[in-house]
């Protein structure tokens, strides 16, 4: 799936390579964000609001219906991440916010349920942990913020490594999370326990660039994209 300035999203399907438009919005499109169940679609034109699209089932026409517009954010939209099950979505903002919807009911939460300040600058990165239940933040400055869903309790405050924490992934028990750096560099941390007692994270020089994606795969693996145009595989 793909999404241009035209306010076109389109969909290629594998099967034989061939693109089909999936929906046309009345704006531009500045950010975009696929549920993981494919059947919610998340978009900004860069102004202080966020459009929720439902889309087709796999056994219907491509196509999608404008569903909501989530408003409340305090600034400029950057970044839109759905929690695993596609019950809430976050959106950072150029202020150092993160605002949480629940939109497991089906009417939609329109003001954001949580908004949450993130301590270590413009928010460069988000993820949500397996469960749904962790959500956290990293900033211009490395400082990564982890709260809970629930209530917006802050559960860990990981410390700054001087590099803006560019991408971030919860394994799948949610005891570690990964995060890549500006510099290239790539740690593991443990989380939860108390700051004197933290061991240090498992760090290594991952790529000749930013660290731009992490995700977990099957089994203990963990795969880095950088902007050094590169991809690797880890055996965590």
């Amino acid at each position: 799936m793909s999404a241009a300035a035209d306010g076109t999203v389109r969909v290629c399907q594998r099967s034989d390579g061939e693109s089909r438009l999936l929906l046309q919005t009345h704006g531009t499109m500045d950010m975009m964000c696929l549920a993981p169940d494919g059947h919610l679609l998340a978009h900004s034109d860069g102004a202080a609001t966020v459009q929720l699209w439902r889309l087709a089932g796999a056994d219907a026409p491509p196509g999608g219906t404008f569903w909501c517009v989530l408003r409340g954010l305090r600034g400029r939209p950057r970044l839109i991440a759905f929690a695993p099950r596609a019950d809430a979505v976050a959106v950072t903002t150029d202020d150092g916010t993160v605002a949480l919807w629940r939109i497991s009911d089906p009417a939609g939460e329109r003001e954001p349920a949580l908004t949450l300040v993130c301590s270590g600058g413009r928010v460069r990165s988000v993820a949500f942990s397996a469960d749904g239940a962790l959500l956290a933040a990293g900033g211009d400055s490395g400082m990564i913020e982890i709260w809970q869903t629930l209530n917006g309790l802050t559960v860990d405050t990981l410390p700054s490594t001087g590099h803006a924490a560019t991408s971030l992934a919860f394994a799948p028990d949610g005891r570690t999370l990964a995060v890549g750096d500006a510099l290239g560099t790539l740690r593991r941390w443990r989380i939860g326990g108390t700051a004197t007692r933290r061991r240090p994270p498992v760090a290594c020089l991952a790529h000749a660039g930013a660290v731009d994606h992490l995700v977990y795969g099957a089994g203990s693996l963990l795969v880095s994209g950088s902007a050094d145009g590169t991809a690797r595989v880890w055996r965590v």
